[in-house]
Order: C-alpha cells, then structure tokens, then sequence
C-alpha cells in the first residue's frame, strides 16, 4: 500500500508525471528488496538440503546453488510487486481515498471500449494512447506523451486536489488543513478507499475456508 500520496501533491506540488516517477521508483526498490529476499531463502534452503544430505550419506558437497532463472522468474512472479498483478493500492488515508488498478480500469475501459482485464495490463510501464488512431503503443508518439497511467490515473486525481489547494497556500497550515476538509468527501466518491483496499484483500490473500 503506497500511502500519503497526497503529500506529494500538496506538500511537495509534484504535476502527475513527477509523481508517477515517486511512485515507481519506490516499487523498484521495494521489489530489488523483495529480489534479494528470495534468492536468500532459496540458500538457506539449498544449504539445509545439503547438511540433510550429508547426515543421511556420505555425500560431502559444500556451497549452495543459485536459483535457476526458471525458478527466480516463477517466485518473482508470485512475490514481486506490481500494479497490474493488483498487490499495489494507492491510498491517501488522510484523504480518504484510494484505487488500484481493478478498481478504476471499469471505469476507464468504457473509454476505450476495451475489456477491464484487457486495459488493465496497458495502464502500468511505457504504454501509450493515440486517441487519433484508437490504438496503444509502446513508443511515445511525441515528445511530450504521457504513459496512460499518468494521463488516465494521475493526471485526473492532481487536477481534483488544483481545484482547492492553490500553490500560495503552501506554508499555511491553517489553510491546508482547511483544504484537506475539503477535498474528503469529493475524493471518497471518486476513489472509495474501503472499496480498493478490501478489494485487493480478497484479491490477493488466499481463502480462509
């Protein structure tokens, strides 16, 4: 869960392609991390297997094996993150409001006429939209193109904390208090945070029964 992140955009005044490069590049670390835990408990295990071995033969063999890039790829898929697995949700608790990508691409698809699940795989990474020729690619048409996560997530959730918080107001705690008041109830219509969270609980975690 990526909280806070209107901070970013009130805080910190970040447009939505700044705050997509926050926000991805918190993903990477978190999953070079994630990488590095799974390689170290496919060692341990390894070296486990092999003092088993040893007390159960005379099988002298020492050091570990590296996963197989099979292996690694298989418990990356399992474990890693990513917002089009739905194991990200982007959240403002203080705001109350927050989405994952099940929960807006219903919304979006009807623009593009599109299948929820299709759409879903096209809103995270280098993708983009030509809206003259109705098709996604993965080369920017121009220059300054935006990746649709940007242009059909970020950009529309900025352009809702720009119609309160103005950038003279930073500095006044007074009026960014008053504000965030403001922007509660508007954003809980738009992004149910209840709706995004529990939705990836269920989602993701397996049945209990």
């Amino acid at each position: 869960m990526l909280n806070k992140i209107d901070r970013l955009i009130v805080d910190k005044w970040y447009d939505a392609n700044e705050v997509y490069t926050w926000i991805n590049h918190i993903i990477e670390n978190a999953n070079s991390y994630v990488a590095e835990l799974i390689q170290g408990d496919h060692i341990r295990k390894q070296e486990d297997s092999q003092k088993r071995d040893r007390r159960l033969s005379s099988n002298n063999s020492s050091g570990s094996e590296k996963m197989t890039d099979e292996e690694l790829e298989a418990a990356e898929k399992e474990f890693l993150y990513s917002p089009e697995k739905g194991n990200v949700v982007f959240v403002s608790a203080l705001d109350n409001w927050g989405f994952t990508l099940d929960s807006i691409c219903p919304k979006i698809a009807k623009t593009f006429g599109m299948n929820p699940n299709a759409l879903k795989k096209f809103m995270w990474g280098k993708y983009y939209y030509i809206s003259t020729e109705k098709k996604i690619v993965r080369e920017p048409p121009r220059d300054d193109s935006d990746v649709m996560f940007v242009q059909y997530a970020l950009k529309p959730l900025v352009a809702e904390y720009r119609k309160i918080f103005k950038e003279e107001m930073i500095g006044s705690t007074n009026l960014i208090r008053e504000g965030h008041k403001q922007i509660k109830t508007r954003m809980f219509e738009i992004f149910p945070i209840h709706k995004a969270i529990f939705g990836m609980v269920c989602r993701q975690l397996p049945s209990p029964i």
